[in-house]
């Protein structure tokens, strides 16, 4: 998946005309493929980062994602301000354009933000589906080579730390971010989300809390952030298929 939106032509006319100009004065050409109009529907030359920039000055105040099951709802202003932290704090904790990170999670809005920020900073996400197990999160973590990792510490009957505790016992003795592990030579950090479930919050060894993650830096610093090309990867996305005997 690369890092750019679909658009049809219909909803770039309802948008105001400032934001049309902006995407219409950008021009993008590759020998490997050509934009087209055909069926009402073409390339916006922005990537997911850029178009939540753009969204943000030309829709601010208007809903773009509503969660009734966590009783959320964000504007594009608010949308683009938790994007913008999250991607701070990836930089600051030493993520680099083109590395991966893994998302153990169910739909929720720490999984829209953590997503996008990672997009607009360049990295590369690696959704999982949360029901994975052992077998499964060793090959995957491990063949796409995730430096990060998120997920609950439990989601009804998923236990994903006692999982991680398993598969990871150093984490007993490593500090956040400095993980060594066996099994995932390549995991350093481990971005824990207390369950939504459960009434007590809880901290565990040698990862960060996502609560903190979300927050901005006490000193205000801002990191340059990456130039992301609309050709640059964003998303490596496993998928099962189940066949049965009768369309063999």
């Amino acid at each position: 998946m690369i890092n750019t939106f679909t658009i049809r032509a219909e909803e770039v006319n309802r948008q105001q005309p400032n934001e049309n100009d902006i995407l219409k004065s950008k021009t993008h050409s590759k020998l490997s493929y050509q934009s087209s109009t055909a069926n009402g529907i073409h390339l916006f030359n922005e990537t997911i980062g850029g178009l939540i920039d753009l969204r943000s000055i030309t829709h601010g105040p208007q809903m773009v994602y509503a969660l009734p099951h966590q009783g959320i709802a964000l504007t594009y202003t608010e949308l683009k301000q938790r994007v913008d932290v999250i991607a701070q704090n990836f930089l600051d904790l030493g993520f680099k354009k083109g590395e991966r990170v893994a998302f153990l999670l169910p739909n929720c809005v720490e999984l829209i933000v953590s997503y996008l920020a990672a997009c607009k900073i360049g990295l590369i996400s690696v959704v999982l589906n949360p029901a994975y197990q052992a077998v499964e999160l060793e090959y995957m973590l491990n063949k796409t080579g995730a430096k990060g990792v998120f997920f609950y510490d439990s989601f009804r009957i998923l236990k994903h730390m006692e999982l991680f505790n398993k598969l990871c016992p150093e984490l007993e003795t490593s500090l956040p971010g400095e993980l060594s592990s066996k099994v995932f030579p390549n995991l350093k950090h481990i971005f824990v989300l207390n369950s939504p479930l459960v009434p007590e919050k809880k901290s565990y060894k040698g990862t960060w809390e996502f609560s903190k993650f979300m927050q901005p830096k006490s000193d205000g610093r801002k990191i340059e952030m990456p130039y992301v090309d609309i050709d640059d990867p964003c998303t490596i996305l496993f998928t099962v298929f189940y066949f049965n005997s009768h369309f063999i």
